[in-house]
């Protein structure tokens, strides 16, 4: 009679320790997923904060020339298409715009 509830003691047990280890088992490999996708992500923002810092260099590159002369004449000529009152402007008319 106590060999049966012995062993019924250890099969409990061992119920026990294998459920333990399936559980165990399933949260790292859980975890090691949500490591993974969080080193990912951290990558992804760290490229992202590079390409803003370049932003930020050449931006103010562009501010500091922005009060030369030559600075405001190219823009005038690029953006606003104006020119001095001695030039004369040649339309393409075969070339299309993008």
């Amino acid at each position: 009679m106590q060999r049966k509830k012995k062993k019924k003691k250890i099969k409990i047990f061992t119920m026990i320790l294998i459920v333990i280890g399936i559980y165990s088992f399933f949260t790292l490999a859980e975890q090691q997923r949500e490591i993974k996708d969080l080193r990912i992500q951290k990558s992804d923002y760290l490229e992202e904060i590079r390409q803003v810092e370049i932003e930020i260099i050449s931006t103010s590159n562009s501010l500091g020339n922005a009060k030369s002369n030559e600075y405001i004449e190219k823009m005038a000529r690029e953006k606003l298409r104006m020119i001095h009152s001695d030039e004369i402007i040649f339309i393409d008319i075969g070339k299309t715009e993008n």
